[in-house]
């Protein structure tokens, strides 16, 4: 893997994630159950608009969720580190596999072989993932993503809310999954360039 020492969220950052699939599209390239997607083509489109228009032209959305999980983020990162002192965890920018076909942001590295994801959602959402205790489906390809890019064997899939117990669970590499996850941004990434050719001429 590669890793961009940039911070998340700058022009940097959009720079490098505006021609190539994200771990957090990734769910829409194939289905937690491993099918494909539909919503495919839609991301393909997105890739092709920031490449012939030469920036980034993703429109951010956000609401008072949103902004209060990039707030809680910090927060939950340390409430982690302090529930386990002896585990090493880390900041990382934007990572990308080798050959730059695809990039992630981690939330953070943990020791040599662990990542960890957090989400910070309404606290309805935070109690129906306590009851499930598990990680959320919705975000299956992004952290089977997350481990693809970076090489790691875990992740630790974190809710949290400042008020109400956390939701940790263990998430392990599924070769199955990413070896059809790779399948795909080779797709992905040959149409993107497919679709480019075509525009330009």
């Amino acid at each position: 893997m590669k890793t961009h020492n940039i911070e998340q969220g700058t022009d940097e950052w959009h720079e490098l994630r505006s021609g190539i699939p994200t771990a957090s599209q990734f769910g829409k390239l194939l289905t937690s159950t491993g099918a494909k997607s539909t919503q495919i083509n839609g991301v393909i489109n997105e890739k092709v608009a920031n490449i012939i228009a030469g920036e980034t032209l993703e429109v951010w959305q956000g609401n008072q969720w949103t902004e209060q999980g990039h707030e809680l983020e910090p927060l939950a990162a340390d409430h982690y580190a302090f529930i386990y002192p002896d585990r090493k965890v880390q900041e990382v920018g934007f990572v990308t596999d080798d050959n730059n076909t695809c990039g992630c942001s981690p939330d953070r590295l943990i020791d040599d072989n662990g990542l960890l994801e957090i989400k910070c959602p309404k606290p309805e959402i935070h109690i129906g993932y306590l009851i499930a205790n598990k990680c959320p489906s919705g975000y299956y390809l992004q952290v089977q993503g997350q481990l693809m890019i970076t090489g790691r064997e875990w992740c630790d899939f974190m809710s949290y809310h400042p008020k109400l117990p956390e939701l940790i669970v263990r998430v392990w590499r599924d070769d199955e999954i990413i070896s059809a996850l790779k399948e795909r941004i080779e797709y992905f990434n040959a149409e993107l360039e497919r679709r480019v050719n075509a525009i330009k001429g």
